[in-house]
């Protein structure tokens, strides 16, 4: 297949040569100019299908005017037996738009100009699906039709988009679209209610079997929003008051989903137009409806781009924007596909479709609400036990000590103070004595001492010196 892989006019050009071996010069597409053509008329004997006028170019080996007559090729035949099956990308939006990808799989070179139905819309095509490509009656080097069967490639698969399919069908984050999400994987209108009753309480939950929930990608962020009514009873100001209207809460909700995880979301209100307030507009660009939700229907104002699902199209629901009709409390109310368009007072109580938004609760901190719990059994102590074996190398104080003497003790032997005579007498010593008074006259006596004292008497030994 891949000798097909070149461009119309380069394959013309082949396709002449085969068809005519006597030629004496060669023809590429940068030596030739098309006249006319290609023409199924005036073949003469050629036993041709196609005939085509060129012109050569400057050195061409040829010039002037010159017709040629060759047979295009029949892609219907091209590929009889095959079944072409492929995927493209997931942008695609015309059938134009899957011819890459076709001819990357099976060696082709087709362009938009060879076709008739380029332009023509493609469907979402999540499954395979069947899209014939006709070939136009201008294409110089094909013919005939050929039916293909193609899938949209996914556009990004997002682990932590919450519940539901983590895989983006179509779109992008922007604008984008993962399909859709029952109940039993995400929350019933009672699960939100239940949520939060201190502020749900004067609402009242719509029991549908039916209700489903469609998970999207708006602006960067993930939204699921109800396919009908899930409350009633509900006033915009109500719901502006708790911070449900821009989803500017103080706080998200945390709902334990059917996945089995504890969902934290932002509550808003769709928005109906990027003005606020707004006068009376229909599917305005900057709308939720233009941007998401009418490409998933095929009723009024819907592409059927995306989907083509069976949404509650017929309940007025009230939306975030103000309504321009000089009144300062009036907000807007329509149906989804915005068919419809009124106002109501903001205090009035209406219907709700809100979009919950999902937050990454790792980042979230929150009040604890409807915390409920009951005692199921005791807590047993842990079984333990002391060894009280004193460790003998540890120190132990003592108390209470008692004791008797063994011996007595001696006193210690004391001796009155004696002139030795190694002293040394450093002054005159002068003594005096007491005589009873009898008659006698008191006497002075003075004893001189010298106070140096011969070694030589001493034999070398000073017994007194200890």
């Amino acid at each position: 297949m891949g000798l097909y892989a070149a461009n119309s006019l380069d394959l013309v050009c082949q396709q002449i040569l085969r068809d005519n071996p006597d030629l004496p010069f060669p023809l590429t597409k940068d030596n030739i100019l098309v006249l006319g053509g290609p023409f199924t008329t005036n073949l003469g004997t050629s036993g041709r299908k196609t005939r085509l006028v060129l012109n050569g170019k400057a050195g061409a080996g040829f010039t002037g005017r010159r017709e040629f007559f060759y047979d295009r090729l029949d892609l219907s035949k091209l590929f009889t037996g095959i079944t072409v099956v492929f995927e493209a990308d997931g942008t695609a939006a015309t059938v134009a738009d899957l011819l890459p990808a076709l001819n990357e799989q099976y060696g082709l070179g087709l362009e938009a100009e060879d076709i008739s139905n380029g332009s023509t819309a493609l469907s979402y095509a999540y499954q395979p699906t069947i899209v014939p490509i006709t070939i136009s009656a201008s294409s110089l080097a094909y013919t005939g039709s050929l039916s293909v069967t193609w899938t949209r490639k996914p556009s990004g698969y997002y682990p932590d988009s919450g519940p539901g399919s983590k895989t983006m069908l179509i779109g992008d984050m922007n604008a984008g679209y993962f399909g859709t999400v029952t109940q039993a994987e995400f929350m019933t209108p009672g699960d939100l209610y239940d949520s939060d009753r201190a502020t749900l309480g004067n609402f009242t939950p719509v029991v549908n079997a039916s209700l489903f929930w469609i998970k999207f990608a708006l602006d960067g962020e993930i939204y699921y929003f109800p396919s009908t009514t899930l409350m009633t009873g509900v006033a915009w100001n109500a719901l502006n008051a708790i911070g449900a209207v821009h989803g500017d809460s103080q706080y998200p909700w945390v709902v334990k989903t059917g996945d089995g995880n504890n969902t934290f979301v932002n509550l808003e209100l769709p928005r109906s137009s990027s003005e606020d307030p707004m006068g009376p507009v229909r599917n305005e660009a900057g709308s939720v409806s233009a941007r998401i939700f009418n490409k998933l229907h095929a009723n009024a104002y819907g592409t059927k781009e995306w989907d083509s699902l069976a949404f509650d199209l017929s309940a007025l629901f009230i939306w975030m924007n103000h309504y321009d009709n000089g009144t300062t409390d009036s907000v807007y109310a329509g149906q989804m596909n915005q068919a419809t368009v009124t106002s109501v007072k903001e205090a009035a109580a209406y219907n709700w479709r809100p979009m919950l938004k999902l937050v990454q609760g790792e980042a979230v901190v929150i009040p604890l609400r409807n915390v409920q719990g009951e005692s199921f059994g005791r807590i047993v102590p842990p079984a333990m036990s002391i060894d009280q074996t004193r460790d003998p190398s540890m120190p132990v104080r003592m108390i209470n000590i008692l004791g008797t003497f063994q011996r007595g003790i001696t006193a210690p032997t004391m001796e009155l103070p004696r002139l030795a005579a190694q002293d040394t007498v450093r002054s005159p010593i002068n003594l005096k004595a007491a005589i009873p008074n009898g008659g006698f006259r008191y006497m002075k006596i003075t004893v001189d001492v010298n106070s140096k004292i011969p070694l030589s008497s001493l034999d070398g030994e000073l017994p007194e010196f200890q």
